[in-house]
């Protein structure tokens, strides 16, 4: 007599697939490359033994076809490879990384099969859309260069911007630091936060920056960066910037010649310097008084000069005491005033004019 036997397993119970993928792909660097995956969370369970559960997708909402959800293996030999996701046993969590580098923005849909030791299967679908990266995709600035001063001329600067999708912006302004290879990057902590958190809808958009920090101290002379950062519903988070740069600095005006003990001719050379790093143009003017009501136009310049001939004025038939007032602009509206006040007593004219052409 001779006996065998075995174990004969009766299930009728289908396993259990459950599936949460996120909708939010990740573009992530590691030992197989930088590459763009979905982490798909989900449940592969069975009452005796899961054998194997699988990965796939199909592209909208009621796929007619299915392909493998494919990830990325590193192999012993060190080579990398990109495989089905197929897993051999139960999980719960994660149970796959899904590999959508290639994928276009759009709805797609996932399938887990589950398969149980004596072949039941049970599948389970889940609508996953992925959104277009998200992109500041326009961002200008309405003038580079501002004088934030109260005085009604180019006192502020008006940022427009446009984004790809919904999403919630902040608009910052920060300093701009030169880096070692003379390019150019935003400091690390803002001056100014003028939105924080904002929902901001598809169409254009603009904000406005006054100059000034978050204190509302009307900040220094210099470049700055004006940056829209946006962030969508995955997290992900881009930002665009553009440069302003502010001049709160009016024009130097500077008369040399003449001072009030200098003797005069009937023909002065009015000598002096005007600059400005944004220079627009300069008046020299005379009026009679120390206070003159009425000024005349002795020149007119719109080019800086430093320690040179401002300008010439005939003093022919003037008498008493006159005052020069040399008034220069730049091209945001600072300007820059000096006056010299001239005793020119009695006169004796003897001559009346004096002039050289060309001057040089």
């Amino acid at each position: 007599e001779e006996t065998a036997n075995n174990d004969l397993i009766v299930d009728r119970v289908f396993p259990i697939a459950q599936l949460n993928p996120s909708s939010c792909p990740v573009l992530k660097k590691d030992q197989t490359g930088t590459w763009k995956r979905l982490q798909v969370d989900g449940t592969a369970e069975d009452n005796i033994e899961v054998k194997r559960y699988e990965l796939y997708f199909g592209i909208g909402e009621e796929p007619s076809a299915w392909q493998p959800a494919m990830t990325r293996k590193m192999l012993s030999d060190g080579t990398i490879d990109i495989v089905p996701i197929v897993v051999t046993g139960h999980a719960k969590g994660t149970i796959g990384t899904w590999d959508v580098s290639g994928l276009m923005p759009g709805i797609y849909t996932l399938k887990l099969k589950v398969v149980d030791k004596v072949g039941n299967v049970t599948c389970i679908t889940k609508n996953v859309e992925f959104r277009k990266t998200l992109e500041v995709t326009s961002l200008s600035i309405d003038k580079k260069l501002f004088s934030p001063n109260n005085d009604g001329v180019l006192d502020d600067v008006t940022i427009n911007y446009e984004i790809n999708q919904d999403a919630r912006i902040d608009a910052k302004v920060f300093r701009i630091l030169e880096q070692p290879n003379h390019t150019y990057a935003l400091d690390a902590v803002p001056l100014r936060t003028i939105l924080s958190n904002f929902q901001y809808i598809t169409g254009q958009a603009s904000v406005i920056w006054d100059g000034r920090n978050d204190a509302m101290a009307t900040v220094a002379d210099g470049p700055y960066g004006t940056a829209i950062f946006a962030t969508d519903s995955c997290g992900q988070t881009t930002m665009n910037w553009g440069q302003v740069e502010i001049d709160n600095t009016p024009p130097t005006t500077v008369i040399t010649y003449p001072k009030p003990t200098d003797p005069l001719g009937n023909i002065v050379e009015v000598k002096g310097t005007v600059e400005d790093l944004h220079f627009s143009n300069y008046v020299l003017e005379a009026g009679q008084g120390d206070n003159p009501d009425t000024w005349v136009a002795a020149n007119t310049g719109t080019a800086p000069v430093k320690n040179g001939i401002l300008g010439t004025w005939n003093t022919f038939g003037l008498e008493g005491r006159w005052t020069l007032r040399l008034t220069a602009f730049d091209t945001v509206g600072n300007k820059g005033v000096t006056v010299v006040i001239i005793d020119l007593g009695t006169r004796k004219n003897l001559i009346k004019d004096l002039s050289a052409l060309p001057k040089i």
